[in-house]
């Protein structure tokens, strides 16, 4: 086989054999781009489902916290009013009403 002249002139069939390879090779990276392209948005679909599952489980703690907080909030209130039903003790306001009674009645002095 004969050498091909490096100084030859470009035939239209050479440069459109050369363009043909360029724009397959070209074809065959698309390709691998676009499959990689999916695999990661089914990747992300993935990810959006885990984190919306996520949020509807952070929307149940909240709630169980909020009914916590105001069955803690009742309690409260309702210790609160036993203490004050069941108390005996006199307030500070009381006793020194009382002293005071007591001292005008019978000084010490």
């Amino acid at each position: 086989m004969a050498k091909p002249n490096p100084n030859a002139s470009v035939t239209h069939g050479h440069l459109m054999d050369a363009v043909d390879t360029i724009m397959r090779g070209i074809d065959g990276w698309m390709e691998k781009i676009d499959q990689r392209f999916k695999k990661i948005d089914q990747r992300f679909k993935k990810i959006d489902q885990r984190f919306k599952k996520i949020d509807q489980r952070f929307k149940k703690i909240d709630q169980h916290f909020d009914k916590l907080k105001a069955d803690v909030l009742e309690n409260r209130r309702r210790i609160d009013d036993i203490k004050t039903d069941l108390s005996d003790t006199p307030t500070r306001k009381e006793f020194n009403e009382l002293k005071s009674k007591v001292h005008r009645f019978h000084p010490t002095n």
